[in-house]
């Protein structure tokens, strides 16, 4: 699938330059679907996926924003 090509040369691109991974954050919290589920499913493991390659200590600005995305998708039905 075309998707999934793409996704993994974004993410071979965003090991090499991690900065980036906080930028891609941000805009995966912006367009999060709602009411979604199998795309909420897709956000959340591309989320891990940016997350393993971030710099925690770059995303405490918007850890709170991270933490009630989260807690707004576990909380859904239609999960």
């Amino acid at each position: 699938m075309l998707v999934n090509l793409f996704l993994k040369k974004f993410f071979q691109f965003l090991s090499k330059d991690p900065p980036l991974a906080i930028h891609l954050v941000e805009g995966l919290l912006r367009y999060w679907p709602f009411a979604n589920g199998p795309k909420e499913v897709m956000f959340l493991t591309e989320l891990l996926e940016v997350l393993e390659v971030c710099e925690i200590t770059k995303l405490e600005h918007i850890i709170s924003k991270l933490f009630k995305r989260l807690i707004k998708c576990i909380a859904g039905l239609h999960l």
